[in-house]
């Protein structure tokens, strides 16, 4: 009798999203008992644990079972259906459900079983494809119910100052005690520092991320980044893996409003990207859900953090205060430009160029035939409305002349004297730095001089009470010395931004001087005029303004003369 028995696979999924109440055993005893009332003996049984119905690709056993199914089809061991507890256990995908169905019962020849749907039986031709659908519907739908009842969950915890009593790891500075939250000194040090850093002491985030990198002594922690490029000794974690910092974990901790003690969650929400894969994107401020405890009481549309705010308590101890949190958000959002937009337009002066109505003045290309192309560029005023007389103007004539008066006479003077105030201001500044690195040298050599003759009197005497103080004063200044290493890292890695950006304006005026217009390309041009230029107003090919960025100086043609102003 039974080897008239069909033979059968279990597949059993716990979830993740929720503590679920369908235990693996459960399943399994379940289906065991499903398969002898219906004729089916179970030969494997393939399980899941913790993974979500969704993410049918980092279902191990869910894939091994396919694999399974496929390399016994045509043998004596050939496996007649899956069994599954119910359709949610299989999959709550409706387009993976149908994917999946259709490769068991086409290309596996195999049916899918349900302990607690009995109708979904695949070997019935009729019913079973309309219900499979039907049932994988409701299996998305309820899926999303749990991740919004989740979502919830979390942003009532935050309301009440709980974020993470319930489970979830605290962010860096933090650790968990039980179910509450306490400082871990070894990290708040860091996030002091990375907060000083950037507030206090002018380091972009990147100067931060190369400080750190550079100081032995500072772990990451919760990290797996290999460092071999960039350290010549890399040290490693608890666990082994060799780490290091990087702009994302700073700017990480730089926007964790939870430094300063109040719980906050919403600061994320789920989308998708251009590939079709799920990612996560930030809220802005506005939308993040604080604890009770912190009370928003004049709200600043323009600037969130200029806000007024009160904290009733902290929902745990803070590691910065909030007044520095808003400096630091302030200085990410002055910091915060954003990236420069792929050129696509061909017109040199899109969004520069202003007709003398007061309207911006938009490129339009003529085909007259296949030979023959012309670029103009034309009020909207004049062509939609007629309330401006402007005539269109050819994209050559205005593109050349503002080229062209951009290497004149005073535009010339200013990067001269602009190179010369870098030169000034480059050597003033490596000779303080040569100073300050004199003078952090010397105390080092004069703290090792001591630690020498300290180490001489340690020998030279038998008194032990002597001995440890000698051994004290040491310690401390081996601490100095430490102190004083790591004070010429950060004179080394200074930064000066604004003398940055005036050496790229040289460079590129320095690239783009004496060259013939028809010798640059367009992207170049395009660069060139986009860091030079304020705008151009255009009354006709006689009269035209160029208002320069860096001066207040303007290249005025009046009549067919250029002047300066």
């Amino acid at each position: 009798m039974a080897q008239d028995l069909m033979r059968a696979v279990a597949y059993v999924r716990v979830s993740k999203l929720l503590e679920d109440k369908l235990s693996d055993k459960m399943q399994e005893n379940e289906i065991k008992n499903f398969c002898k009332r219906h004729n089916y003996k179970v030969v494997k049984v393939f399980t899941d644990l913790d993974l979500s119905g969704s993410e049918t690709e980092k279902r191990t056993a869910f894939n091994d079972m396919f694999k399974y199914i496929e390399d016994k089809k045509d043998t004596l061991e050939k496996v007649d259906a899956v069994v599954c507890y119910n359709l949610s256990r299989f999959s709550r995908s409706i387009s993976d459900t149908n994917i999946y169905m259709s490769r068991l019962k086409e290309v596996l020849e195999c049916d899918f079983l349900s302990v607690k749907e009995d109708y979904l039986n695949t070997a019935d031709p009729e019913l079973s494809p309309f219900l499979l659908s039907i049932t994988a519907s409701f299996a998305s739908l309820e899926r999303s119910r749990l991740i919004g009842i989740i979502s919830n969950s979390n942003i009532n915890r935050a309301k009440l100052g709980g974020r993470y009593t319930n489970g979830g790891l605290p962010n860096y500075g933090y650790s968990k005690d039980g179910k509450n939250v306490v400082i871990n000194e070894t990290e708040a040090e860091v996030v002091r520092l990375i907060f000083d850093l950037y507030t206090n002491k002018g380091y972009s985030i990147r100067g931060i991320t190369q400080y750190l990198n550079r100081r032995d002594d500072i772990i990451v922690g919760r990290t797996d980044y290999d460092v071999s490029k960039y350290r010549k000794d890399p040290f490693l974690n608890e666990l082994g893996t060799e780490v290091i910092w990087n702009t994302s974990k700073i700017t990480r901790v730089l926007k964790n409003p939870s430094l300063f003690g109040i719980a906050c969650t919403n600061r994320r929400y789920r989308t998708k990207s251009r590939n079709g894969n799920i990612t996560h994107k930030e809220n802005p401020p506005e939308k993040w859900v604080f604890s009770n405890n912190f009370k928003i009481l004049n709200l600043n549309e323009e600037d969130f953090w200029s806000s007024d705010f009160e904290i009733i308590q902290h929902d745990f101890d803070p590691i910065i205060d909030l007044d520095t949190f808003i400096k630091a958000q302030k200085k990410l959002k002055l910091n915060n430009k954003p990236e420069p937009r792929r050129i696509s337009s061909p017109y040199l002066l899109s969004g520069l160029l202003m007709c003398a109505c007061g309207r911006r003045m938009n490129g339009r290309k003529d085909e007259r035939d296949s030979k023959r192309t012309y670029y103009y560029y034309y009020c909207n005023n004049a062509k939609v409305s007629g309330v401006c007389n402007s005539k269109n103007v050819s994209c050559d004539i205005v593109d050349r002349y503002v080229f062209e008066q951009l290497s004149g006479s005073f535009v010339i003077d200013y990067i001269i004297q602009l190179d010369r105030k870098i030169h000034e201001d480059l050597k003033a500044r490596e000779q303080e730095r040569a100073e300050r690195l004199e003078e952090i040298n010397k105390l080092i050599a004069a703290n090792n001089k001591k630690i020498e003759n300290f180490v001489k009197s340690i020998s030279l005497t038998e008194d032990l009470e002597t001995q440890k103080m000698f051994i004290k004063e040491i310690e401390k200044l081996k601490k100095g010395n430490k102190t004083a290493a790591n004070s010429a890292v950060e004179i080394e890695l200074e930064e000066n931004t604004e003398l940055a950006e005036r050496e790229r304006i040289v460079k590129i005026f320095k690239t783009m001087n004496g060259k013939l217009f028809d010798s640059v390309s367009f992207e170049k041009k395009r660069e060139f005029f986009q860091k030079f230029i304020k705008r151009v107003v255009y009354t006709d090919k006689e009269n035209i303004d160029i208002y320069i960025k860096f001066t207040k100086k303007t290249i005025r043609k009046v009549g067919g003369v250029v002047v300066d102003e």
